[in-house]
């Protein structure tokens, strides 16, 4: 023969192809710590400024004389007149009862921030909630 080996298979050597993997299990772990903080913070920071306003109160309006003043830290039960009753409870006010036909008042959402208010215009009473911070932007339009 001649000085080559046909005999014998040609071998090339093989490329080896790594596969790289774009997130690891610890990045992965990173990530969603991360996350969970900003959540943490995000509702954290809810409740601080809640926590750090000045104590909100409720003042009770009827035929547009001011029928008491009521703290939103201490849960009661007022009636007003016979006519309407509501409920202070965990700093929310809602309007339990009320003698008047449509009860829309008694029928609205609980109400907890500066401003707020629940009206019943049949029996003329107003709660507002004051005494917050107040001068928020509510909104901004161009």
């Amino acid at each position: 023969m001649s000085g080559t080996d046909s005999g014998s298979a040609d071998v090339t050597p093989r490329k080896t192809v790594r596969k790289i993997k774009l997130w690891k299990p610890a990045d992965i772990i990173v990530i969603l710590l991360w996350i969970s903080a900003g959540f943490f913070l995000m509702f954290r920071a809810g409740s601080d400024a809640r926590a750090a306003s000045p104590a909100l109160r409720l003042e009770v309006t009827k035929d547009r004389e001011t029928v008491g003043v009521y703290s939103l830290d201490e849960d009661r039960i007022v009636e007003i007149d016979g006519s309407n009753t509501f409920e202070i409870k965990d700093g929310r006010v809602r309007m339990v009862s009320a003698d008047c036909p449509d009860r829309v008042c008694v029928h609205s959402r609980e109400i907890s921030s500066d401003g707020e208010s629940i009206v019943c215009l049949p029996n003329h009473v107003v709660l507002k909630i004051t005494g917050g911070e107040g001068g928020g932007i509510d909104a901004i339009t161009e």
